[in-house]
C-alpha cells in the first residue's frame, strides 16, 4: 500500500502507524515461533513468555511500541501532551520496575 502525500508531518505519522502495526501483528506470532523453539512448547498466554527465555523480547517490543506511542502526539500546537504520550511513558516505567523485581526463572 502506497501512502501519496507531499506533507513531511503526514508522512511521519504514516510511517509511525505503519511501523507500530508491523510489531503489534508481529509480537503475537514471534512469541509462539520462538517459544516453540526455546520452550519446546506453546505456552498458554502471552504474559506467560515474560517468565520464559522470549522475556526480553516481550520487554523490548513492549517498550517499542511506548516509545512510538510517546511520538505519536498529533499536531498541539498549545503545548499540551497527548494522553497516549503520558500512558505510553508511565507504562514504560512500570514495565521496567517489574522487570527489575520479577524473579528470573531458571537461573
Amino acid at each position: 500500500m502506497q501512502h501519496v502525500s507531499s506533507d513531511p508531518y503526514t508522512m511521519t505519522y504514516f510511517n509511525l502507524r505503519t511501523a507500530l502495526g508491523l510489531i503489534a501483528a508481529a509480537f503475537p506470532l514471534v512469541l509462539v515461533m520462538g517459544g516453540y523453539v526455546t520452550e519446546g512448547q506453546i505456552l498458554p498466554s502471552i504474559s506467560d513468555y515474560y517468565f520464559s527465555s522470549m522475556r526480553d523480547f516481550v520487554v523490548g517490543a513492549l517498550v517499542a511500541i511506548g516509545i512510538f506511542f510517546m511520538g505519536y502526539q498529533g499536531d498541539q500546537s498549545d503545548g499540551r501532551v497527548s494522553l497516549n504520550s503520558m500512558s505510553a511513558g508511565g507504562g514504560g516505567d512500570w514495565a521496567r520496575v517489574v522487570s527489575q523485581q520479577a524473579p528470573r526463572h531458571g537461573n
